[in-house]
């Protein structure tokens, strides 16, 4: 998706939480793009608590694919389809230590105040579930924009 199309799905998300006690973050290519970094963004992750999946379930009623349990990435996953781009919210299981939401900071993106994961996390991440092409990638883009 383009950062147009990110913005308005962002935005609608904002709107439909606005001021809710509900703690979350970006994950995935999202969480990267808005904080600078230059890769494709499919879909949009949002990591969040267990009782955060319920309320985006209740929040985006409307839009629920399906709520599920992975053993294989041990977490619950809830699948919607908002503005015609997939969002996966997921709660980790605490065992794992993958939702990281006590690393959270606040990145403004094109105006917008949004909870990400820094990329010093978010690299820890990745090399947690072995995504190594990305662990490379904001090795990378860390290199390079502390010169």
């Amino acid at each position: 998706m383009n950062d147009e199309q990110l913005f308005k799905l962002l935005l609608t998300v904002l709107e439909r939480i606005d001021d809710l006690p509900i703690t979350w973050c970006l994950a995935g290519s999202a969480n990267l793009r808005v904080q600078g970094m230059d890769v494709p963004v499919n879909d949009l992750d949002i990591t969040t608590t267990k009782s955060g999946v319920n309320l985006f379930e209740e929040l985006f009623a409307h839009n629920v694919v399906k709520k599920h349990y992975s053993e294989e990435k041990q977490g619950i996953f809830l699948d919607l389809h908002i503005n015609n781009i997939e969002v996966e919210i997921i709660n980790y299981d605490d065992k794992k230590d993958l939702s990281m939401l006590d690393k959270i900071q606040i990145t403004t993106w094109k105006g917008l105040k949004l909870p990400t994961l820094r990329l010093q996390h978010a690299k820890r991440f990745y090399q947690m579930i072995g995504r190594d092409q990305k662990v490379a990638l904001i090795e990378q883009y860390l290199k390079n924009t502390a010169k």
